[in-house]
């Protein structure tokens, strides 16, 4: 709604809100409520494009950041998005379908050489809680998804599930804050594992079907699932992760269970630090002093 006001004169003065004109008293006509403007829900525009599921949601680092929910039937399919967020964090419900086809002249840009991603979610100060689910609707011969996934400054939580034959390809990185991976239970594929301040685990299910492949400073491969060797290269799923500073953890996705909403205050803070190198430093300026005062106690019996 736009209002238009009275001209001004010439001289460029404020108009006086007084008026010469005797005043009329306002008739029944002048009180009748103004017509609400017209809405453009209809635009052809949006209901052709969106590359960005409503339910995903781009938060603030000041939020638990718990993994979302979604539903499969309610869920938006989506390709090749790219959510980069310099400040803040990202917390979304995306599914990824390797069908789908994007207008190229709407995709993001890529560096000469790179592949383009399926899924693409870097934030460079703040956390990652994204629940990913990869499907294939079409007849396309695409068989992959690419995933990856980077935080500067935070930890990263990923709860990845399929509906149907799509195998996936893993990258997730982050600098400082430990990384929390559920893959499918018919995940078949290499898990390589980078720590260079802290240490990688697997959940016990996970464990009793790993094949241990090789172990370097730092460094650790394995295959889960049935290792039948390879005279090519392997084309199933491969996740690898690299940690900084801070632990990994890979769990199946039935294992996965909701932390309960905890409320404001020191709990709250609790809850940002367990996952941190923060909290690990306190842990281990307790463990010396107390070795510390052992020792000294030792020396003056």
């Amino acid at each position: 709604m736009i209002i238009l006001g009275e001209k001004s004169d010439s001289s460029g003065s404020i108009p006086s809100t007084s008026s010469s004109r005797p005043s009329r008293r306002p008739s029944a006509r002048d009180l009748q409520p103004v017509p609400p403007p017209p809405t453009y829900a209809s635009s052809s525009v949006s209901s052709r494009i969106s590359l960005v599921h409503p339910r995903a949601v781009a938060g603030s680092s000041t939020s638990t950041l718990s993994l979302p929910r979604h539903s499969a039937h309610n869920s938006q399919k989506t390709n090749h998005l790219y959510v980069l967020r310099p400040k803040g964090s990202i917390k979304g419900a995306w599914v990824i379908d390797v069908s789908v086809l994007v207008p190229p002249s709407i995709l993001p840009k890529i560096r000469e050489g790179e592949t383009r991603k399926n899924l693409k979610l870097h934030a460079l100060a703040g956390k990652i809680a994204a629940g990913i689910e990869l499907r294939r609707s079409g007849t396309t011969r695409v068989t992959h998804a690419d995933i990856e996934t980077f935080a500067d400054h935070g930890s990263v939580k990923l709860k990845i599930e399929r509906s149907d034959t799509v195998r996936f390809r893993l990258l997730c990185r982050s600098n400082d804050g430990s990384s929390t991976i559920y893959i499918p239970r018919d995940f078949r594929g290499s898990i390589s594992m980078h720590v260079v301040d802290g240490e990688g685990t697997f959940s016990p299910a996970v464990s009793d079907g790993l094949t241990f492949i090789s172990r370097q400073p730092s460094r650790s491969v394995h295959f889960l699932g049935t290792f039948p060797g390879f005279n090519r290269p392997w084309d199933g799923d491969d996740v690898e992760v690299e940690v900084r500073n801070g632990n990994i953890k890979i769990s199946y996705v039935d294992e996965f269970i909701e932390q309960p909403r905890l409320g404001a205050g020191l709990a709250e803070v609790a809850f940002h630090l367990k996952d941190s190198g923060f909290a690990r430093y306190i842990g281990r300026f307790l463990r010396r002093g107390a070795e510390a005062a052992i020792s000294s106690r030792r020396s003056t019996i």
